[in-house]
């Protein structure tokens, strides 16, 4: 299966927001408590890909289904945080 990484775009926004999300709801990684809603994770995707120094990354599976992502870790922009949907990364 071939998998395609590339700069995420603001139609992924709503898959990026269920991967996290299935962190919240299942982990600690995110030290989030509650679920995001699509318009709450919006700045942080202005932040992280349409005007951040660093990109946010995608990676694509099956038909163009993102699958994963890659963002900065904190303001510093130093450290990597990533996401695998069914995965927990700590």
């Amino acid at each position: 299966m071939a998998t395609l990484v590339r700069p995420a775009i603001r139609v992924d926004l709503a898959r990026l927001t269920e991967i996290y999300n299935q962190y919240v709801l299942t982990s600690a990684v995110t030290f989030d408590l509650e679920p995001s809603t699509i318009e709450q994770r919006a700045g942080w995707f202005m932040e992280n890909c349409e005007l951040g120094s660093h990109r946010l990354l995608v990676a694509e599976e099956k038909a163009l289904l993102v699958v994963d992502y890659a963002a900065p870790a904190d303001s510093s922009q130093s450290r990597l945080r990533y996401y695998r949907r069914g995965f927990h990364l700590l």
